[in-house]
This record gives C-alpha cells, structure tokens and sequence, in this order.
C-alpha cells in the first residue's frame, strides 16, 4: 500500500490548481471489456465511471485522481516516485502549501 498526500483545497485553487473529471478507462478499454465475458462486471463498472483529477496547468496538464476527504482536504496518492512526488510535491512547495504524507 502506497502513501497519500492531504492538502488544503482552497490554497491549491488560489495558487492555480483546477479540479476535472475524466472517466477512469478509455473507450478502447471498456469494448475490450465487454467483448470478454470473464471480465469483473465490478471492473467494467468502475471502467465507465468518472474520477476528480488534479490538473496543475503550469505542468502543462499533468493530472492524477483524487478525493475530497472534506470540503477543504483533497486526498491524493502520495509516493515519491510518483506524480505526487515528481510533480504535485515540488508545485506544493513551490506555492508554500503546506501537505501531510502519510
């Protein structure tokens, strides 16, 4: 299990961060899925759905889903290696919004 990253809503909007919604598989994905009938009709489901995304625009677009865990914290996945760690970790920094990873 990986490590995730808590901040301030409001702050990261101030500072430029726009939240979207894209749906979690790509139109190829979800025909591959219902083509193979041994699919998880959960995983085909869950394919169809949308997720929130962080979209950082001065990182020319990068995204990474995310959850409200109140109307102020945004919940996001919070590796090092990762999107959080490569690119959301150092913006944070960058605009002095202050994060919990746990």
């Amino acid at each position: 299990m990986g490590k995730v990253a808590i901040f301030n809503k409001e702050a990261a909007m101030q500072a430029g961060m726009l939240l979207s919604h894209t749906c979690n598989g790509s139109d190829e994905a979800i025909a591959e899925c219902k083509a193979d009938r041994t699919t998880d009709p959960e995983y085909l489901e869950w394919l169809q759905e949308e997720s929130m995304t962080i979209v950082i625009p001065t990182i020319d677009g990068a995204i990474c889903n995310a959850d409200m865990l109140t109307d102020e914290l945004i919940e996001t996945q919070g590796n090092d290696w990762g999107f959080f760690g490569r690119i959301l970790k150092p913006w944070l920094e960058e605009n002095n919004i202050s994060y919990d990873q746990v």
